[in-house]
């Protein structure tokens, strides 16, 4: 298990990394979680990708969570026989269809075709490919190309600034969240969350599916997404930043400042954040990143993120295990002269809020390592909030907090099998032991999660 990095690294699986020697070595190489991104593949694919990590999590002895990625009410290109080559100055035609022989461009929403207008910007891929619209119809319209590129299938498109109104949980989210719970995913992502009720709704959806468990991460990637994080923040498990889809709202110098917003208020929250696309790009080609990628992500790193997502590098890219390597190279070396990042919060304190400080402060006071012992969880999130400049082990009795909780900053989580918190604490110390975590004349502060009518809840022990 690897206990020097604090922040968290979240692979996506795909063609590239679809395979047991390459989800074994970023295993090794530092991945903390693994994505499956529902817009791509089928129930077969993705099914294969969830026995592929828990079968090596087994064999590795390190609990990973796993997280379903839900689509979206996006706006997708529709099949293409070939990908379309656009050169600046080209017009290119769009229509409402599921599919193109590559003489136009297929879009199979109708919304898009109601909302377009003359002189609207349309960005496909992220913005990889910009056109300008020139001519409306019923159901197509004509746009000039402002940059050279390829236009692919099943990439998103978006016009930039504008949201279509689309559902925020779509007939295909419902069928790959019934998926995700089946094949016992740890997190749903929900894309393009615009309100706190979207969020509520899925969690509800999940509720009534046997999926209580399943944790929400909300995707924040629209202007009223940005608008309503509050409400959002409120209401979900954890927070992630989407970059890419943020520029298809927001002009891209404003995306910094964005995304040290979010997190903040999120932070503020106790949620976790995800820092999401665009972090290695380049490395989908090359075995080594660009300087300014490693700013980038030292950037995230001092910002106080939990965890930093990697797409297409791991997903389709031709070095996988080195942008594994490479981020956590480029976290360590960040967390080794930095002072965590400490957020105010923006809500009254619980008890259970200030218990959490004070175990954090407590032991940072005496030197001493964090041992706490959770049923489900919320204890070590909370305390993870608070960055705690010491080691944290987090214990539970069941596989799935423990999963969920690997992608907690600065959290190791380990399973204990006990039938009471003493045992479960005593085995937990003996775990840290066994595994040299703690050492003779190391000093322990031990904490379980507090509970009603609780009177005993810290030890502080020297090993």
């Amino acid at each position: 298990m690897n206990h020097l990095k604090r922040t968290k690294i979240v692979a996506t699986l795909g063609p590239a990394s679809a395979n047991e020697a390459t989800v074994a070595a970023m295993i090794k190489a530092g991945a903390d979680a693994f994505r499956v991104n529902f817009s791509h593949g089928d129930e077969e694919a993705w099914e294969r990708y969830a026995k592929l990590v828990r079968v090596l999590e087994e064999r590795l002895e390190k609990r990973l969570a796993l997280i379903g990625d839900l689509t979206g009410p996006a706006l997708r290109i529709g099949k293409i026989s070939e990908p379309m080559r656009v050169e600046r100055g080209l017009t290119i035609e769009f229509r409402l269809s599921e599919a193109s022989d590559g003489s136009f461009v297929p879009i199979p929403q109708k919304r898009l075709f109601d909302e377009v207008e003359e002189g609207d910007e349309v960005l496909i891929d992220e913005g990889r490919i910009r056109l300008r619209v020139t001519d409306v119809g019923i159901d197509s319209f004509k746009a000039q190309a402002l940059i050279d590129g390829l236009i692919k299938p099943r990439k998103n498109l978006a016009l930039f600034g504008k949201e279509l109104g689309l559902p925020s949980l779509t007939d295909r989210d419902i069928e790959c969240a019934k998926f995700a719970v089946a094949a016992d995913f740890d997190y749903l992502a929900m894309s393009f969350v615009r309100t706190g009720s979207d969020v509520r709704r899925l969690k509800e959806f999940l509720d009534r599916e046997g999926g209580e468990d399943v944790k929400v991460i909300a995707k924040i990637e629209t202007k009223s997404g940005v608008e309503n994080l509050a409400s959002i923040a409120s209401e979900a498990d954890a927070i992630m930043v989407a970059r890419g889809d943020l520029g298809n709202f927001f002009p891209l110098e404003e995306i910094p400042s964005l995304q040290r917003d979010i997190i903040r208020t999120s932070l503020s929250f106790g949620r976790p954040v995800i820092i999401a696309t665009q972090l290695l790009e380049s490395m989908i080609a090359n075995p080594v990143p660009t300087r300014s990628e490693v700013v980038d992500v030292m950037e995230a790193v001092r910002e106080g993120v939990d965890a930093l997502m990697l797409a297409g590098e791991t997903a389709m890219g031709n070095y996988p295990v080195e942008a594994i390597r490479w981020m956590r190279r480029i976290i360590e070396k960040t967390e080794s002269d930095l002072t965590p990042t400490r957020i105010e919060t923006y809500r009254a304190e619980t008890l259970y809020d200030r218990f959490a400080r004070g175990i954090a402060l407590l032991a940072e006071s005496m030197g001493a390592k964090i041992a706490v012992y959770t049923r489900s969880g919320r204890t070590a999130v909370r305390i993870s909030r608070y960055r705690p400049t010491t080691a944290v082990y987090a214990a539970t009795g069941s596989v799935k907090v423990a999963r969920q909780m690997s992608m907690l900053w600065g959290v190791s989580p380990i399973v204990v099998e006990a039938r009471d918190r003493d045992e479960a604490l005593e085995n937990l110390l003996f775990r840290l032991k066994e595994e040299k975590l703690l050492s003779f004349g190391d000093i322990v502060v031990i904490a379980f999660g507090i509970r009603e009518g609780a009177t005993e809840v810290v030890r502080i022990v020297q090993v």
